[in-house]
């Protein structure tokens, strides 16, 4: 379920030359000033290959505000994501407080 933050195993793949075992995280997470550091479910082993965030609430879309999220993969670490968000209505304006997910691929 989406309602909690969470991990899925997908099984061993191969990668790069190599078989691997990918893992994708889930989180819930609420963004205060533009911005939010969370740790994972479960820290990533090796790499994280991408990440992306979104609304998670459609309350969020209104007159007032609507936000675009980022994934920062520079500052994401194996341990925690670190994603931007902005208020789209007002000129790309930091969002103040924005409800969002992160999901997170890794191996």
């Amino acid at each position: 379920s989406l309602d909690t933050d969470g991990f899925m195993s997908l099984g061993p793949v191969m990668f790069n030359g190599s078989l691997c075992s990918p893992v994708i995280q889930w989180m819930k997470v609420t963004a205060i000033r533009g911005k939010v550091t969370i740790n994972y479910p479960k820290p990533f082993a090796n790499k994280i290959l991408f990440g992306f965030a979104f609304e998670r609430e459609p309350t969020g879309w209104s007159a007032t505000q609507a936000t675009t999220w980022g994934f920062d993969s520079l500052n994401s670490t194996l341990t925690q994501a670190t994603v931007y968000v902005r208020n789209i209505i007002n000129g790309g304006v930091i969002a103040e407080s924005a409800n969002g997910m992160i999901f997170t691929l890794g191996y």
